[in-house]
C-alpha cells in the first residue's frame, strides 16, 4: 500500500535537510529523487490529493534542485564510491561462487549439487556450454566476422554465449557457417549457480 502524502512529505524534508547541512548519504538524494519522479506520475492520477501538499512539495522541490546545482562534485566522489563498494562487492560474489563450483566439482555427483545455509540453499548445476574466444584473439576476430557477415550481430547481442547457442538452435546461420562457430566454440562443462530462500529458514 502507498504511504500516504502527509507521511512522505516529512520525510522528504528531513532527508533533504540533512543534505543542507551536509549530514546526508547517496541514500538521501536517491530517496528525494526516486520520490519527487513517483510523485510526479502519482500527480497525474490523482491531482486532487495533492491539493493540501502543494505549496511544500513545490518548495522541497526548488531545494532539492538548488542543492544539485551547488553538489555537483560532490555527486561525482558519491558515484565513484558506489562503483567501489560494487566493484568490491563482485569479487567477494566471485570468490564465493569459485568455492560452491570448486566444492561441486568435488562431491563427484552426477545431479544437481545442493549447498544448504542457516536461510538460504545453493544449487549448483553441471551444463555443457559454448566456449567463446578470448577477446583480440584471431578464433574471437574470425568468429565476428562469420557472425557479421551472416547478419547476426545483433540476434547474438555482441557475442552472448547464451544468445549465440540460441541462434544455432533455431537454425540462423547456414550450415558452414554453424561447423565453422562449432569449432571456434566447442561445447565444454559450465555450471550454474542459484539461489533461493531455505523452507522452514532458522
Amino acid at each position: 500500500m502507498a504511504q500516504s502524502l502527509a507521511q512522505i512529505v516529512p520525510m522528504l524534508e528531513s532527508a533533504l535537510e540533512r543534505l543542507e547541512k551536509d549530514e546526508g548519504s547517496a541514500s538521501d538524494f536517491v530517496f528525494i529523487d526516486t520520490q519527487l519522479n513517483r510523485l510526479r506520475t502519482r500527480y497525474r492520477e490523482n491531482p486532487k490529493e495533492f491539493e493540501p501538499h502543494l505549496s511544500d512539495l513545490k518548495v522541497i522541490r526548488e531545494r532539492h534542485e538548488s542543492w544539485l546545482i551547488s553538489n555537483s562534485r560532490l555527486l561525482v566522489d558519491w558515484y565513484y564510491d558506489i562503483n567501489e563498494q560494487l566493484s568490491s562487492l563482485e569479487e567477494q560474489k566471485t570468490s564465493i561462487r569459485k568455492h560452491f563450483i570448486d566444492q561441486a566439482k568435488l562431491s563427484r555427483a552426477t545431479g544437481d549439487v545442493v549447498i544448504d545455509g542457516a536461510r538460504h540453499v545453493i544449487r549448483v548445476r553441471q551444463i555443457l556450454g559454448r566456449s567463446v574466444p578470448l577477446a583480440n584473439s584471431p578464433e574471437r576476430s574470425e568468429l565476428e566476422e562469420i557472425i557479421t557477415s551472416a547478419g547476426r550481430w545483433e540476434q547474438v547481442g555482441g557475442l552472448n554465449k547464451a544468445r549465440l547457442q540460441s541462434a544455432m538452435k533455431k537454425g540462423l546461420f547456414s550450415q558452414e557457417q554453424t561447423d565453422l562457430i562449432e569449432q571456434l566454440c566447442p561445447l565444454r562443462p559450465v555450471h550454474q549457480v542459484s539461489i533461493k530462500p531455505r523452507e522452514n529458514a532458522e
